[in-house]
């Protein structure tokens, strides 16, 4: 998405991720790809965990019902504070 904006938006997003993303304990992502990409923008690999959507598409469009994962259980039994970004 962001590979054909010009060189100051590119410079302004790398800054804003490598400060940002160093400030939270704990970093989500949706994929690998998406953790890799703000890896290589600056934030930090040992605070990203990835959790996959637990209810993937078919190639049929239908969805396919799987086990919770034991790591989002966890998580949210845990009394920690979340904060959660969705878009």
């Amino acid at each position: 998405v962001f590979k054909n904006k010009n060189y100051l938006f590119k410079i302004l997003q790398y800054i804003s991720i490598s400060t940002f993303y160093r400030l939270p304990h704990h970093v989500v992502t949706v994929s690998e790809g998406v953790k890799e990409d703000l890896i290589s923008k600056g934030a930090k690999r040992s605070r990203i965990k990835t959790i996959y959507n637990p209810l993937p598409l078919l190639e049929e469009g239908e969805f396919k019902k799987i086990e919770k994962s034991t790591e989002i259980t966890k998580w949210i039994n845990s009394k920690d504070k979340k904060i959660i970004s969705i878009g």
